[in-house]
């Protein structure tokens, strides 16, 4: 997988920041695995996103802390969670399940699937990939619970953190998406490169390649001496 460097982040900022949360997935899993685009596209979410998982925890770290109001009481909580408790994605042969007497085998959608889907303002062809020709007979019932079934059988389709409310006590989830959550701190750390460049290249004359070129301690030594 690429480093997830400030040169990267620059990148990912200047082609992504217009995009919808789902095309930058697509382009974060291209970028950073060194596929085409149509081929993150075509990556079922859960493995997209375990992808995604792994390049946040080598550039930023394994813990994550965030905040939440309570439901209830509207109360502010801050916890921490370690994302290297999370599962791996499903196998790509799918996951067999029991719905009633059928044992059915079920895929992770794609992001190109959840595009298109969206397009159509239609499901049937979200869940014709999800569970293949077992949703080929129209029979709601069984639409219904194949969607009962994904997010057990996909745990990473859907990720949510339990919370206790520090005011009421009341017992909370709260979602937690990959997908905004990296493209945030890689417009974070975008924005620190930006702010670096623009006061050493005002100092000194030299060129975004330059300084961009120059270790991050060489840089930090040159901001200091700017202070100084």
């Amino acid at each position: 997988m690429r480093s997830l460097d400030e040169q990267v982040a620059l990148a990912l900022v200047e082609q992504g920041s217009r995009l919808a949360p789902l095309d930058q997935a697509v382009l974060l899993v291209a970028t950073l695995d060194g596929l085409s685009t149509a081929e993150a596209a075509a990556l079922a979410v859960d493995r997209r996103d375990r992808l995604l998982l792994d390049a946040r925890m080598t550039t930023f770290g394994r813990d994550i802390g965030f905040f939440a109001r309570c439901p209830q009481c509207g109360e502010g909580n801050e916890a921490a969670f370690d994302l290297a408790m999370l599962p791996d994605a499903a196998p790509a042969e799918g996951v067999a399940v029991q719905v009633g007497s059928r044992e059915i085998r079920l895929r992770a959608p794609s992001s190109a699937a959840i595009a298109r889907a969206v397009l159509a303002a239609r499901t049937e062809g979200l869940l014709a990939e999800i569970a293949g020709d077992a949703v080929a007979i129209d029979d709601p019932d069984l639409a219904r619970a194949v969607e009962e079934l994904l997010p057990a059988a996909f745990p990473l389709l859907d990720i949510r953190f339990t919370l206790t409310c520090s005011g009421c006590e009341t017992v909370f989830d709260t979602r937690f998406d990959i997908v905004p959550w990296l493209w945030r701190e890689i417009e974070g750390v975008a924005a620190h490169a930006i702010d670096t460049v623009d006061r050493l290249a005002r100092a000194y004359g030299w060129t975004e390649r330059e300084i961009l070129a120059l270790s991050p301690a060489r840089r930090r030594l040159y901001l200091a001496k700017l202070v100084s």
